[in-house]
């Protein structure tokens, strides 16, 4: 069954898993690859990166858009929104490139940048070596 689901949707489920619940697909995708369903290289870590990148993307987008909108809603960011802020003035490329490694810090990670002043085209390619690297990281 589970050889039979990986077949047809293997590639496309990790794509799909990794935008929205990430580190545990990508874990589950690495294992499928190591018992021989997917093929890791360059599918798992292909279909990873993506997912990933546009995760990233959209929490960006939805920042710059609906950031402050979002925040008046949910007060409770508030606090780790000015960290991620704070954070940004001293390390804003290794914060781009690593926020998608801190739990808790993905999606408000992700608003608050967009809210920022990174521009997108700054932002798309650091996501892009961000995601590469959480795609090797947690496959491997």
């Amino acid at each position: 069954m589970l050889e039979s689901f990986l077949a047809k949707y293997g590639y496309s489920a990790i794509l799909l898993g990794t935008a929205f619940e990430g580190a545990t697909i990508m874990i589950m995708g690495g294992f499928s690859a190591h018992r021989g369903y997917l093929k890791l290289l360059p599918w798992v870590i292909l279909a990873g990166f993506v997912g990933n990148f546009i995760q990233n993307q959209v929490y960006f987008f939805l920042g710059r858009r609906y950031g402050t909108r979002t925040v008046e809603k949910h007060p409770d960011w508030k606090p780790r929104l000015q960290q991620v802020h704070r954070w940004l003035e001293r390390f804003q490329s290794p914060l781009i490139i690593g926020v998608r490694f801190a739990p808790g810090f993905r999606t408000i990670g992700g608003v608050a940048i967009g809210m920022s002043d990174v521009s997108p085209g700054r932002f798309t390619v650091l996501n892009v070596i961000g995601a590469v690297l959480w795609a090797v990281v947690f496959v491997s």
